[in-house]
C-alpha cells in the first residue's frame, strides 16, 4: 500500500501533459519561448518570495541562472506510447500491486499518466530539493492557436543534465525542468527513456 501511496503521489505531483499537433504555430519557437518564461521565473526574487521558494533550492536555483535559454544546445522531439502503455512500461504491475487496484482508480491513474509523470520520476533520482524546485518553477503558456490532435512533446538541452520538455495541449503549451546527470548525450537518452517506451529524434531550428 505503501508503495502504492508513493506513485499516486509522484503522478499528483505532475500536471496533466497530454500531447499535441498544432495549426499555424512553430512549436519549436512556442517551447523555446515557455523556456525562457521559466528562465525569468527562475532569475525573478519576486516570483520567489511570492511562491514561498525555500533557501535549499539555492543550489539548483543557481544552475539553472547561469544558462542561456536562447540558444538551446540541441532539441529533441519525443514520441510517447499511450497512457496505458507507459503505466505498463513503469513496471506497475510488479512494482505497486496494479492487479489489486479497482478498474475505476486504474482508469483515473490512466488519464493523470504523461510526460510529467516520467518527467518527475527522472528528477526524482537527483534529489527531493529537485522535485521541488520542477513544481515551483513549471510553466503553463495560453495560446488559442495550438490544435490538439496526437501526442507532442519537445525537450530542450541547454547544458548537460539540465533541459526544458514543453508539451503541448489544445490551446496551452506546458513546460516543467528536467534534471539528471549526462542526460542528455544520445546513448543517455535512449537509456534514459528507452524504458519506457519514448523514442526521440533531433530536430533543428
Amino acid at each position: 500500500m505503501k508503495k502504492i501511496c508513493l506513485f499516486l503521489a509522484i503522478i499528483m505531483l505532475a500536471l496533466p501533459f497530454a500531447g499535441c499537433s498544432a495549426k499555424n504555430v512553430d512549436l519549436y519557437k512556442e517551447g523555446l519561448s515557455v523556456a525562457s518564461i521559466m528562465h525569468e521565473m527562475v532569475n525573478s526574487e519576486e516570483y520567489a518570495d511570492m511562491m514561498g521558494v525555500p533557501n535549499l533550492l539555492e543550489d539548483v536555483t543557481e544552475r539553472v541562472k547561469e544558462l542561456d535559454f536562447s540558444k538551446p544546445e540541441s532539441v529533441y522531439k519525443l514520441s510517447l506510447p499511450t497512457s496505458e502503455e507507459l503505466v505498463k512500461n513503469m513496471g506497475i504491475a510488479d512494482t505497486y500491486g496494479w492487479d489489486n487496484i479497482p478498474d475505476t482508480l486504474k482508469t483515473q491513474i490512466e488519464n493523470r499518466v504523461g510526460f510529467s509523470t516520467v518527467a518527475n520520476m527522472i528528477n526524482s533520482t537527483m534529489g527531493q530539493e529537485y522535485i521541488a524546485f520542477c513544481s515551483l518553477y513549471s510553466a503553463v503558456v495560453k495560446n488559442e492557436a495550438i490544435s490538439a490532435k496526437e501526442p507532442v512533446t519537445y525537450l530542450y538541452v541547454f547544458n548537460a543534465g539540465i533541459g526544458v520538455a514543453v508539451t503541448f495541449t489544445d490551446g496551452l503549451a506546458q513546460g516543467t525542468f528536467l534534471f539528471e546527470k549526462d542526460l542528455f548525450a544520445t546513448d543517455e537518452l535512449e537509456q534514459t527513456f528507452a524504458p519506457f517506451g519514448i523514442g526521440f529524434a533531433e530536430i533543428k531550428a
